[in-house]
């Protein structure tokens, strides 16, 4: 019967994988029953790809965050792979730039802030054509 339970679980991860619900097949694939199972292990290699897909497609919409953690997935479920590594180092290259354009904007809207508080509103006007837009 406990073998049965853990088929249809695996049934279960298949089918979502199959429809492209990803995090519904990951759910079900981290179990730790699941895991020691030659299928699971199976299923857990063949989500590495579509995880990888759609960190790419995270990517392209300027969506680090989430392209990190299907990464961490990918990595997770079927190890360290060039493709992992390039989407990781991407993703966190662009974590890294937003960042850094986060601190360019701060430094930039205090500095008008400055100005203003010191009653220099021409500098004020000029700073704020240094705040990046967006």
């Amino acid at each position: 019967m406990f073998g049965l339970s853990r088929m249809v679980q695996i049934q279960k991860a298949r089918s979502a994988l199959r429809a492209g619900r990803l995090d519904e097949a990951w759910g079900i694939l981290t179990e730790a029953e699941l895991r020691d199972l030659r299928a699971g292990q199976e299923l857990r290699e063949a989500i590495v790809e579509p995880l990888l897909d759609r960190a790419e497609e995270h990517l392209a919409s300027g969506r680090a965050r989430d392209a990190l953690a299907d990464v961490e997935r990918a990595q997770e479920a079927g190890g360290n792979r060039p493709r992992t590594a390039e989407v990781r180092e991407r993703a966190l290259g662009f974590l890294r730039n937003d960042r850094h354009d986060d601190m360019r904007e701060r430094a930039a809207l205090e500095s008008v802030r400055r100005h203003l508080r010191d009653g220099d509103a021409s500098a004020a006007r000029q700073g704020l054509g240094k705040v990046p837009q967006g």
